[in-house]
């Protein structure tokens, strides 16, 4: 796992890289395919602020709720409208994140 400061920033999920339990998001910047759905998007800002992103009816992203993070020796914990949980880090570096739920 890399330094886990690299963790803040924007997260997009690609969900046919997921499996049962497991999210994989990749950077935006990244090479994200579309998909017909629209992606969920995740943003880990400074001082453990998050938020929540989802397609709109127009195909902009709009926020879809607030909250927060925190990483503690592997493991991520989010307080957010449909990501809250506790996810271990499987894997970490410049473009691509995989949690694992707990």
């Amino acid at each position: 796992m890399g330094d886990e400061t690299d963790i803040s920033g924007d997260w997009v999920e690609v969900v046919e890289e997921a499996g049962k339990g497991r999210l994989v998001l990749l950077r935006p910047d990244a090479g994200v395919p579309p998909s017909r759905g629209g992606r969920r998007h995740l943003e880990l800002a400074d001082q453990g602020r998050a938020d929540a992103f989802g397609q709109g009816a127009t195909d902009r992203l709009e926020s879809v709720g607030g909250g927060g993070w925190a990483v503690d020796d592997g493991t991520l914990t989010l307080t957010l409208p449909g990501w809250e949980g506790t996810y271990d880090i499987e894997a970490i570096d410049d473009r691509k994140l995989v949690l694992r739920r707990r």
